[in-house]
């Protein structure tokens, strides 16, 4: 046996020897190392388990094409290729030497690699003739990764990891710990042993993911950095340290390669986020008690509208009688006409109120859309001028207007833009005594139009002048209500008019003192004016109309009002399944139906209707006091031709008289 141990000098064993070889059978088999035998030619004779372990395949004995080596390809240490009849084994016969080489590379035949040291001596028989040669061979390819492995960290990284305000270890190419720092060692919680397989990859006591679930040390970030030969940066990981304790980390998992581009181990910094997760924690529950709050005003908001909604419904669904009742007394020449138009001007202002309700509560949420036309500013300022005018009649005041000589033209929605001026005009006639003057000038600044309306009034409160434009703000004058208003005529017409992409401003220099409005908006440099040829006006038919409203007298009235336009043939339902009743027995030309009424609502009517052929023909109108832009699109969606707002005026029923649908 010490022939087999002492690799120093040349021993002469009797190869051949019968009792020689069953001894050596017996205890090769036992060493933790390779061994193998080859004769005078290399040829190999005997190996041990460890050899065959180490190749990952059994040599073909005595076969004379496979010599020197029982694997199938030898690298030098630097990784070039060392063929089988230039190994240590074949210089060792050659020479006759022993041979020792610190490191060899043994390709294996799943592609793997292990890195031995070789020592080799060569036997002669009892005659002193060459007999072969014997190859002790270990397996150092673990000590040699950690070294490499070692040396590059130590190079490289182990200032910097000594300085890195984070925890930061370092594993070889197997997940074995070679190096941690301290804030690891305080992370952790403990000190793993380096180089233990007992602490492969993480020196944690446990290991989680974020939403608690066990992770395995071989699942961490480092074994997947090693495994998929990938980083794996800002990883969320939860540590376990041995008192129960538990850290959120952030892991940075990066292997790192020798120069032949093999992954030979990885280095793992671990930021500690716990008190990061900690105040976000208490952030995210911030916020989701702001989202709850929010929820709840917006909430609060939705039921405002659905208030407003119903309340602009139920005072709707009165006006509409009214104003017809006022439209037939006015097509009367005998009643008392001044009465008449007093009470149709409170009427137009209790609409006017409701409207502008909903307005300011659609434009604070952005649900007005624009209807931008190009229009003529002296024909907007003419129709804005034209209904207050009765308003400055009746309270003696005077108007001028001043416009420049040349045509000006705006892009803007026509409707909303008299709304505008229309407001500011009924305010500066409201707020100036009998007798005072109100003005009106437009004038052109570089590429805008600027509009004054200057009044001799009661002027501003200093105080409320910064929030003039707020919504519900008013002067103390006015406490008494004898002006009326909402206190949202302002507001409207600063949102209109920034939605026009212009500016509103106003002046007053106190009590007494009269007040001046501002207006800023771009004018249009080449308009382009499309001239719509205007036909006469076509002589009212009688049409077969049915009426359907819940509310008897509206019913009645507006059916009145229709038989003083022409010889209409008037047929009148209060609810949903009398109007189909009457709808297929008159088969009418129009048909004006109310939406909220009782067994089937007006629009489970309206599309009855529209599904059934013989009533293709019939204009089908909505008159309701749900006057917003999701009930409009109920209304086409239900089939719909048109649809009016509680209460319809007498031109809103001789448009629908005449309209195109009808023949």
């Amino acid at each position: 046996m010490s022939t087999m141990s002492d690799h120093q000098q040349v021993v002469q064993v009797p190869l051949y020897h019968s009792e020689l070889w069953g001894l050596e059978s017996k205890w090769l088999d036992l060493l933790p190392m390779g061994v193998y035998f080859c004769d005078a030619d290399g040829v190999l004779l005997r190996w041990n388990r460890y050899a065959v372990k180490l190749w990952v395949r059994e040599p073909r004995r005595g076969d004379t094409q496979e010599k020197f080596c029982g694997s199938l390809r030898l690298f030098k240490a630097n990784g070039e290729a060392l063929a089988h009849a230039a190994c240590p084994m074949a210089n060792a016969l050659r020479t006759q030497t022993h041979q020792r080489i610190p490191e060899v590379i043994i390709g294996r035949p799943d592609g793997s690699q292990r890195i031995v040291s070789v020592t080799i001596d060569p036997i002669w028989d009892e005659s002193g003739k060459l007999a072969g040669a014997v190859n002790v061979f270990q397996d150092i390819t673990q000590q040699r990764r950690a070294e490499r492995a070692r040396n590059h960290v130590e190079k490289r990284f182990f200032r910097l990891l000594q300085k890195l305000p984070a925890a930061a270890y370092s594993c070889d190419a197997d997940g074995l710990i070679t190096y941690f720092n301290s804030r690891a060692e305080e992370l952790w919680g403990r000190s793993p042993t380096l180089n233990d397989p007992v602490d492969r990859f993480c020196g944690s006591f446990r290991l989680f993911s974020p939403d608690g679930k066990t992770i395995q040390h071989e699942n961490c970030w480092m074994a997947l950095a090693l495994r998929n030969q990938r980083d794996y940066e800002g990883e969320e990981i939860l540590i376990e340290r041995p008192d129960g304790s538990r850290r959120s980390v952030l892991a940075y998992a990066t292997p790192f390669r020798e120069d032949s581009s093999n992954i030979v181990g990885a280095v793992n910094v671990l930021i500690d986020i716990t008190d990061r997760k900690q105040a976000q924690a208490r952030i995210s529950q911030l916020l989701a008690n702001e989202k709850e709050q929010s929820e709840q005003l917006r909430e609060a908001d939705r039921r405002k509208d659905e208030f407003l909604a119903m309340l602009a419904h139920e005072l709707r669904n009165p006006l509409a009688p009214i104003r017809s009742g006022l439209d037939i007394l006015a097509m009367d020449p005998r009643q008392e006409q001044e009465t008449v138009e007093l009470m149709q001007d409170q009427l137009e202002h209790l609409v006017r109120l409701v409207d502008d309700l909903l307005d300011v509560s659609r434009i604070m949420r952005g649900r007005i859309e624009l209807r931008r036309e190009t229009v003529p500013l002296s024909e907007l300022i003419e129709r804005s001028v034209d209904a207050v005018r009765p308003m400055i009649r009746e309270n003696e005041q005077e108007l001028t207007v001043s416009l420049p000589c040349e045509s000006i033209y705006l892009d803007v929605d026509p409707v909303r833009f008299v709304q505008v001026i229309g407001n500011l005009l009924t305010n500066a006639s409201k707020y100036t005594d009998p007798g005072g003057s109100i003005t009106l000038t437009a004038a052109l600044m570089d590429d805008q139009v600027k509009l004054t309306i200057e009044d001799t009034g009661v002027g501003i409160d200093q105080e409320l002048l910064p929030r003039v434009f707020e919504l519900f703000a008013q002067s103390s004058r006015s406490l008494d209500r004898s002006k009326g208003g909402l206190g949202i005529g302002l507001t409207l017409a600063k949102n209109l008019i920034e939605m026009h992409g212009g500016s509103i401003s106003v002046h007053s220099d106190g009590k007494d003192c009269g007040s001046t409005f501002v207006i800023h908006l771009n004018y249009v440099d080449d308009p382009m004016i499309e001239v719509v040829e205007t036909k006469p006006a076509e002589i009212c038919k009688p049409r077969r109309i049915l009426v359907v409203d819940d509310n008897r007298g509206a019913a009645f009235l507006l059916g009145r009002l229709l038989q003083k336009l022409a010889d209409h043939e008037i047929e009148t339902a209060h609810d949903g399944p009398t109007a189909l009743e009457l709808a297929l027995a008159m088969r009418p030309d129009i048909i004006l139906l109310d939406i909220g009424l009782p067994l089937m609502d007006g629009f489970q009517v309206g599309q009855t209707i529209r599904n059934n052929p013989e009533l293709d023909d019939t204009l089908l109108v909505a008159v309701t006091g749900y006057g917003q832009e999701t009930d409009r699109q109920r209304s086409i969606d239900a089939g719909f031709d048109e649809h009016l707002v509680k209460p319809p005026s007498i031109d809103q029923m001789r448009s629908i008289l005449s309209h195109s649908k009808l023949k």
